[in-house]
């Protein structure tokens, strides 16, 4: 048999209170459930967004041509140090344009950090010397070298046809990035500007040969580089 509560009327606005408190606090928490999944949904639509844009990018590269792209990069900024191949680039740059190198030796201490702290640095000062045409096509060469060489100074010395030059010569190394991204961090596909620079990068040149140094009886050079 059913019994039936009768409650008394002055608690009827109290029992009231209290179911519309409980229907309140249920509906709150219901609301933020759905708050949440809401946007967890929104987060899985956008990683889902930004994984189909990554498969669509990388679908459309050529693996032939990322390998030559990321060979070209590491040549221009080697993980270790770019002395020994600056040097022989250098001395490639001047034997192929016909100078003379009349002296060549590293400035400071080799490896100096730049102030970002990601790239080390060398400056090699280079005297050379032979006609006007040569030295400018010299220029030229080192400008277009692997490693990548800055002049960051230079003074030429030319009576005639015939001059000297003085340059500062600077050449740049660090480390690659240890860590790739997150799997959901969007990419971008490189600029016109950055497909072009790579593809500068791609015919410039690198030293042909090895370099033989040799230090001189007795006391040893503080620089073996000095020539």
């Amino acid at each position: 048999n059913l019994k039936i509560i009768k409650v008394p009327g002055t608690w009827l606005p109290f029992v009231l209170m209290i179911a519309m408190v409980v229907s309140a606090v249920v509906a709150f928490v219901l609301f933020g459930r759905l708050e949440a999944d809401r946007q967890a949904i929104g987060n899985i639509k956008n990683i889902l967004k930004v994984l189909s844009e990554k498969k669509d990018l990388l679908s459309e590269l050529s693996k032939q041509d990322l390998q030559s792209q990321v060979t070209a990069l590491s040549k221009a900024l080697p993980e270790n140090s770019g002395l020994l191949p600056a040097v022989g680039r250098i001395r490639d740059a001047a034997n192929f344009t016909a100078v003379d190198i009349v002296q060549m030796k590293v400035v400071g201490s080799a490896g100096e950090k730049l102030a970002s702290g990601s790239l080390s640095v060398v400056d090699i000062n280079v005297d050379v010397e032979g006609e006007i045409t040569s030295l400018d096509q010299f220029l030229i060469e080192v400008d277009r070298s692997l490693p990548v060489l800055v002049v960051s100074k230079g003074q030429l010395s030319a009576p005639s046809n015939f001059g000297q030059m003085k340059l500062t010569v600077r050449t740049f190394w660090g480390e690659v990035p240890k860590k790739i991204s997150d799997v959901e961090t969007p990419i971008s596909p490189l600029t016109q500007s950055e497909e072009e620079l790579i593809s500068q990068l791609e015919s410039f040149k690198e030293r042909t040969g090895g370099i033989s140094v040799s230090l001189p009886s007795g006391a040893s050079r503080p620089n073996p580089f000095a020539f």
